[in-house]
C-alpha cells in the first residue's frame, strides 16, 4: 500500500509518497493525465438529457425504452436507443435527415469500447436490408454548432438507434 503524507506551510503543499516527493501541481497534472487515459464513457448526463439536448426538447411522450451512453466534454459522442410512435419518427426525419445506405454508415454504430455497452438488452444494431438508415449533417443544437447524426430504424424489432458527434 502507498502512504501519502501532505504538509502545508504558507499556502505551499508538498505530497510525499514512499518512493518520491512531488509538488502540488505535478500531482494534479498526473491525476488529470491518468483520469483522461481511460476509454470508458465520460458523460454524467442521463439519456433523457442527451436526447433533449441533441434530438428533441421536450421529449415526446411516445419515446419509450430510452437508453444511452456517451462522452460530453468539449463536444459529444452519443449512443442512444429508444422506441417511438410513427409520428415522432417522421418528425425526427423531417428535421434534416436524408436516407443513406446502411452499409455506408454501419461503422458509426460500433461502440468505441465494451465499457460503453450499458444497454439492456445489449447494443446490437443489425445492419440489414430491412432497416432504414438516415444521416443529418451538419446539425446544430444546444451542445454544438456543428455535428453529424445517424439514425438506424429497425422496424422489425421496434428499435431506433441513434449515434451522433458534435464539436
Amino acid at each position: 500500500m502507498l502512504n501519502l503524507i501532505a504538509s502545508h506551510r504558507k499556502g505551499y503543499y508538498t505530497y510525499k509518497f514512499s518512493f518520491h516527493t512531488y509538488k502540488k501541481w505535478s500531482v494534479l497534472l498526473t491525476a488529470l493525465l491518468v483520469s483522461g487515459c481511460g476509454s470508458s464513457p465520460t458523460s454524467a448526463n442521463t439519456p433523457e438529457e442527451m436526447f433533449a439536448a441533441v434530438l428533441q426538447k421536450p421529449i415526446p411522450a411516445s419515446i419509450t425504452q430510452l437508453q444511452g451512453v456517451g462522452d460530453t466534454w468539449q463536444g459529444y459522442q452519443l449512443f442512444l436507443r429508444f422506441q417511438a410512435a410513427e409520428a415522432n419518427i417522421q418528425s425526427l426525419l423531417q428535421s434534416g435527415y436524408k436516407s443513406v445506405d446502411c452499409d455506408a454508415i454501419a461503422s458509426n454504430f460500433r461502440l468505441p469500447d465494451p465499457s460503453y455497452d450499458r444497454f439492456d438488452p445489449p447494443w446490437q444494431p443489425q445492419v440489414s436490408s430491412k432497416n432504414e438508415c438516415w444521416t443529418a449533417n451538419p446539425v446544430s443544437n444546444s451542445w454544438t454548432g456543428f455535428g453529424t447524426h445517424y439514425l438506424l430504424i429497425d422496424r422489425q424489432n421496434n428499435q431506433i438507434y441513434f449515434t451522433g458527434t458534435g464539436a
